[in-house]
């Protein structure tokens, strides 16, 4: 992992014991939870730069991706998983993997 992809993953490590950090992250998400992808990754660069991690917009995605890859290879299937592959569903053209917020995406692996 890169210098500033590892600064992504320190800011959220951070945000886990900073109840200061931990409430502006949780004011911004609020307001800013139902913007369009790309912006919410601009607005968490500019959250990481005030808090004093250095990142950009390619290093947060690209660290997401890390992290959901991980997630993916650490959890159990859930019922619905085992229905779609006993019945060989595959996933909807409508709700690819890679189009979840990157607000989403960071909660649930921090």
């Amino acid at each position: 992992m890169s210098m500033s992809k590892e600064n992504v993953k320190k800011m959220f490590i951070t945000m886990q014991t900073d109840a200061k950090l931990q409430k502006k992250f949780a004011e911004g998400a609020q307001l800013n939870g139902k913007k369009p992808e790309n912006v919410q990754a601009d607005l968490l660069v500019e959250f990481g730069k005030a808090a004093g991690f250095v990142f950009s917009k390619e290093e947060l995605l690209a660290a997401r991706a890390e992290l959901m890859d991980k997630s993916k290879e650490n959890r159990e299937l859930c019922d619905d998983d085992l229905v779609n592959v006993a019945g060989g569903a595959g996933q909807k053209p409508d709700q690819p993997a890679a189009n979840q917020s990157v607000n989403y995406c960071f909660h649930i692996m921090y």
